[in-house]
C-alpha cells in the first residue's frame, strides 16, 4: 500500500494530514530527532514539537530522554489497532448521545404535536388577523363560510382575499357569505355577480348588518370579530380551533344562512 492510501487511511481513523505523515515518517525510520522527522515527513520542524505531544498522548510515540530528544513510534499495525479501538469507542459514545438528542427530539414534537392539537383561543390584531385568514382560506379544502358587514365586505373579502378566493372556487372550495344587503346598488355588485358565476360560490342576505362577524374554514378554525360595532375599521379577532366553539358557530351559521334571503327575494329576513 502506497504512503498516500496510508496517511488517507489514518486520517479517516481520527489523525490530523500532518499527524499521519508524521506518524507514518517515525515507523518507517525508526528512533528519530525532532530534525530527522521533519526532513523525512516534509513537516515544518516547529510543527514536529507542537504534533509530538498529541501522538503521545494518543499512545502512537514515545519520547527517549537523551540529548537531543528522540522519538519512537509502535509498529504501524498496532498504530492502527489503538486508533480502531479509538475510533469504536467515539462512536460508541457518538451513538449513545445521538439516541439520547432523538429522545429528546422526539419528547418535544410529541409536545408540540400536542400543543398544536389543543384547542386554541389567541386574540390577534386586525392587520394580523387578516394574514392569517388570507393563509387559512389559501390551505382550506372542503368549505368556506362567511359572515360580515356589507361595509366591511369588500375590503376584507374581495381585496384581501381576492388570488385565494379565485384559487380556492377553482379547486372546489365552496364558499358561502353571510351579508347585509345594501340600500342602493354599489360597484362591488358587479364582482358578486362574477362570483356567482361560480357554481361552488353562494352569497344571501340579511335586512341589518349582523353584529356576530365570522368565518369558519373546514369546520375547523374559526375567526371571530371581538367588535360589537360591525362597521368599525380596527377591531381585535379571536382564533379558535376548539371543536365546541367551532360546532356552535358552525350551527349560528346554518341557522342564518337558512333564514337569510336570496338575492332576489323582495323582503329580507331580520337576524
Amino acid at each position: 500500500m502506497r504512503l498516500q492510501e496510508e496517511v488517507q487511511i489514518l486520517m479517516r481513523l481520527g489523525l490530523t494530514f500532518d499527524q499521519a505523515r508524521v506518524y507514518l515518517a517515525l515507523a518507517l525510520s525508526g528512533m528519530s530527532t525532532a530534525k530527522t522527522i521533519a526532513k523525512n515527513s516534509r513537516v515544518a520542524r516547529p510543527d514536529i514539537y507542537r504534533i509530538m505531544p498529541t501522538l503521545e498522548k494518543l499512545g502512537l510515540v514515545e519520547r527517549i530522554i537523551s540529548a537531543p530528544y528522540k522519538f519512537k513510534a509502535i509498529s504501524r499495525q498496532n498504530g492502527i489497532s489503538v486508533l480502531m479501538k479509538r475510533r469504536i469507542e467515539e462512536t460508541s459514545k457518538l451513538q449513545a448521545a445521538t439516541r439520547e438528542m432523538l429522545k429528546v427530539v422526539k419528547n418535544n414534537n410529541t409536545r408540540m404535536a400536542l400543543e398544536e392539537n389543543e384547542p386554541q383561543f389567541i386574540l390577534v390584531p386586525e392587520q394580523v388577523a387578516i394574514k392569517s385568514e388570507t393563509k387559512a382560506l389559501e390551505n382550506a379544502q372542503r368549505r368556506f363560510d362567511v359572515v360580515t358587514s356589507w361595509r366591511r365586505f369588500p375590503r376584507t373579502f374581495i381585496i384581501t382575499h381576492n388570488n385565494e378566493r379565485v384559487k380556492a372556487l377553482q379547486r372546489g372550495v365552496e364558499i358561502r357569505v353571510i351579508v347585509d344587503k345594501p340600500d342602493e346598488e354599489e360597484s362591488v355588485s358587479d364582482t358578486i355577480k362574477h362570483l356567482e358565476k361560480h357554481p361552488t360560490f353562494k352569497i344571501k342576505y340579511l335586512l341589518n348588518a349582523p353584529k356576530a362577524l365570522m368565518s369558519i374554514y373546514d369546520k375547523k378554525e374559526a375567526w371571530i370579530s371581538t367588535c360589537t360595532n360591525p362597521v368599525l375599521e380596527e377591531c381585535p379577532t379571536l382564533r379558535t380551533t376548539n371543536p365546541c366553539l367551532l360546532s356552535i358557530l358552525q350551527d349560528y351559521f346554518e341557522m342564518v344562512w337558512i333564514r337569510a334571503m336570496e338575492s332576489n327575494y323582495q323582503y329580507p329576513l331580520q337576524t
